[in-house]
Parts: C-alpha cells; structure tokens; sequence
C-alpha cells in the first residue's frame, strides 16, 4: 500500500529519472522542506558529479531549514538564478556552454510566490527538454490551484509530480485535470484515506518535526505512496554530488579553489572590491565580473 521510509530517495529516484523536473506539493507548514532536505541528501550521496544549486528566496526566516549552501538567498537572487539556469540551457542546447559537463539540478523553493507568470512560462519551457542537457529541476510550491498560479493542471503532467499530505486530496480533486485513470480514482482515494487514518493515529503526541508524514507519487499512469523520512537535522555533507553557493563552485573545489567564475567557470579569478558587504571578483578568462 506504502513504501517504506528507508525506500524515499530510491522510490523519488525513479519518477525524477522518468522526467527531469519535480514538483513538489503541500500547504505551508505540510513537510514540503523536510521531504525535499532528505531527497537532497540521498541525491547528494548517491547521484555522481552533480551541481547543485538550491535558491531559497526565505533565508533567514524563522521557518529556514536548510542549513547547507544556497545559491540564492532572496526573492531577487532566485530569479537571476533561474535566468542562468535557463541561460546555460540554452547555451547547451547551441553547444557555446563553457561547463556542459556538469550535470546541474536546480532547487527552488517557494515557487508559486518568487516567480511571475512570465518567469514561469520560461521554466514550462525547458522543464521537459532538459532532460537531453544533463539539467533537472525541482520546484517546490503551494498545492493551491495551479491554474491562479501560471501553470494549468494538465501541463503538471509534463512533470513527476509528489503531493505531500493534504496535496493529495487536492490532487484527488483534479483527477480528471490530471487525466487519472478511473483505476487511478478507485484506488488513490482509498490508499489515501486508509493511510491518513493510521498515521494520524500515531501523530497526536509526536514533535511535529518528527511526525509521519506520506507522499504521493504520479508520472501519467504510474503513482506511489511513499513514507516521507522525519526531518534531518544538521547539515547536508557532501559525497558524491555537492550542494554549491555559486555556480560551477564544483570544478573550483575539484581544482582545491573555493570560487570559480559564474560566467565561464574558469578558477583564475581576482578580488575586485566590495560592493556593500559582498565581494567583487574579476575573471582573468572572461574579464566579466562578479559578486559573492
């Protein structure tokens, strides 16, 4: 009926490699953090090479779980980094990137709120076909209507979707939007009345960090329930991928520097003054600059 805890990465895995971009879905407060965080960390520890870039436009806030490096840490950041996102993209698609051969998983929370309809037409339009440039995306959202919030039901369906807690019922309501097959809507409603009758038979006295929480997985006809990991404290340590505070920060660290250029990613890199509190750099490759 559910899987396991212990099986949360390796169930993900499988519908983020079915298609390259993620939607993550619940209310405020519903373990959208937490679930990603231990996605994160199994990614980290288990997927070789990759980048990744995790924007977070609430740092800071009293509800910032994170505590590993970011890649933006404001509403403004977030949408550069979405702007370079795409760019490399496309810079890949027309073989001019300088770092194609960095698999790159951009991570954004609080979707639904930073981006505009404009920025999230751009997103709709790479998140099936950079699957074909080493690029994944997770974007993590409200599970209010997704119509409101610039994208329609049916072209969620160009993503692996999870629906955490609540979502689900959401979810159970656009069955028809989603194109659920009517085996789909018999038995997702039942497995999902069953397992939140038991679970939240276990909750009432649990932390709520350390409460049960469950997903629901769906790729077209494919779904899963999966038990979500209670919250992981401390930070994210590095394995085998790494989460960065700049991009192409990897090949840096893999050379023994700790920066490379944004733009061209070379580490021949210079200090060039502070603009207020953050550094300046200039790139002896490019000649562009920077901040960190």
């Amino acid at each position: 009926m559910i899987e396991p805890a212990h099986k949360f990465g390796e169930v993900v895995t499988r519908y983020h490699s079915s298609k390259p971009t993620l939607r993550v879905m619940t209310r405020t407060g519903g373990g959208k953090g937490i679930a990603v965080k231990n996605l994160l960390h199994h990614y980290v520890n288990n997927w070789e090479g990759w980048e990744i870039w995790l924007s977070d436009p609430q740092h800071g806030s009293f509800e910032d779980y994170w505590n590993c490096p970011k890649i933006a840490k404001s509403p403004a950041e977030a949408r550069d980094v979405l702007e370079t996102f795409i760019q490399e993209f496309s810079d890949r698609k027309n073989d001019q990137s300088k770092n194609a051969d960095i698999p790159v998983m951009g991570v954004f929370d609080e979707t639904d709120k930073t981006f505009d309809r404009k920025q999230k037409a751009g997103i709709a339009q790479v998140w099936t076909e950079i699957r074909h440039r080493k690029m994944k995306l997770i974007l993590i959202g409200q599970s209010g209507e997704v119509g409101k919030n610039g994208w329609t039901w049916d072209e969620m369906n160009n993503c692996s979707l999870m629906f955490i807690g609540d979502a689900i019922g959401t979810a159970i309501k656009h069955a028809d939007d989603l194109g659920w097959s009517s085996d789909m809507k018999n038995k997702i409603p039942a497995i999902y009345a069953k397992v939140s009758e038991f679970f939240n038979s276990f909750n009432s006295d649990i932390p709520i960090k350390n409460q049960y929480r469950f997903a629901l997985l769906v790729d077209g006809m494919r779904y899963d329930f999966v038990e979500i990991p209670p919250a992981l404290e401390g930070s994210i340590e590095n394995n085998k991928s790494w989460l960065v505070s700049s991009p192409w920060q990897l090949r840096a660290l893999s050379q023994g520097e700790s920066i490379a250029c944004v733009h061209c990613g070379s580490v021949d890199v210079k200090r060039n003054g502070k603009q207020g509190d953050r550094q300046r750099y200039k790139c002896n490759d490019c000649n562009k600059s920077f901040q960190k």
